[in-house]
């Protein structure tokens, strides 16, 4: 188990900033690498497995701008923090409207660097707990987990990957036990609502007064036993 706190990954030409900035996020129990350019620091990024990025404004070559721009191109959800120098703030107010998730002003107060370094470490974790997690449920309730061989489980199966890419409503019909529910479940994280939450609600169970038509398509999907 990783005992840091986070890795972190430390961008600056400034070699002095470096090993000041470094000094006081590994004192606070970060794992730290360092980089004096952008590009190479890209390439960290995907070894080091970061959980945030500190990255300078202006750098030579690729700008931490240009930085940012490239990491959220890539798709990875990593935190950038911008640091400026005082007169380029407005500069790095425009970079958090393009995905920057704080900025720090140089020079650098220690107990603002670590504040912020934390919540970008703890919504990275966030993030990736939520990602595992939805992943996990997916492989849990995923139709391939449905069992059946017979002609009538085939069909069903067919039926849950044409309906999942749906975006219409679906009713599942069939006696008790036959697995209604997770058939429900696995359309639902096979369809690309597959993020969003399954809510499961007991229409028995509702107050007759509140029951009232419902104004959607619904598709039907009959259930069969597997034979045995």
């Amino acid at each position: 188990m990783d005992r840091t706190k986070g890795k972190i990954l430390l961008v600056d030409d400034e070699v002095n900033t470096l090993k000041v900035l470094s000094a006081i996020l590994r004192k606070d129990g970060y794992e730290v690498a360092t980089s004096t350019s952008a590009e190479e620091a890209l390439q960290k990024l995907t070894e080091l497995d970061a959980d945030t990025a500190v990255v300078d404004y202006k750098l030579p070559g690729m700008s931490g701008l240009d930085f940012l721009r490239a990491v959220k191109g890539s798709g990875r959800a990593v935190p950038v923090i911008m640091l400026t120098a005082f007169g380029t703030i407005e500069k790095a107010v425009e970079a958090m409207k393009q995905g920057a998730f704080m900025y720090v002003a140089k020079p650098v107060n220690p107990d603002q660097l670590l504040t912020v370094t934390r919540e970008a470490v703890e919504k990275n974790r966030l993030f990736r707990e939520n990602l595992s997690l939805k992943g996990q449920l997916k492989e849990r309730y995923g139709f391939q987990n449905l069992v059946g061989k017979s002609p009538a489980m085939r069909e069903i199966f067919t039926l849950i990957e044409t309906v999942s890419k749906s975006a219409s409503s679906v009713l599942v019909m069939g006696e008790s036990g036959t697995g209604k529910e997770l058939v429900a479940r696995a359309i639902h994280y096979e369809s690309p609502r597959a993020g969003g939450p399954f809510v499961t609600l007991d229409c028995a169970a509702l107050p007759e007064e509140n029951s009232s038509s419902p104004s959607w398509r619904l598709i039907p999907l009959p259930i069969a036993r597997a034979s045995s």
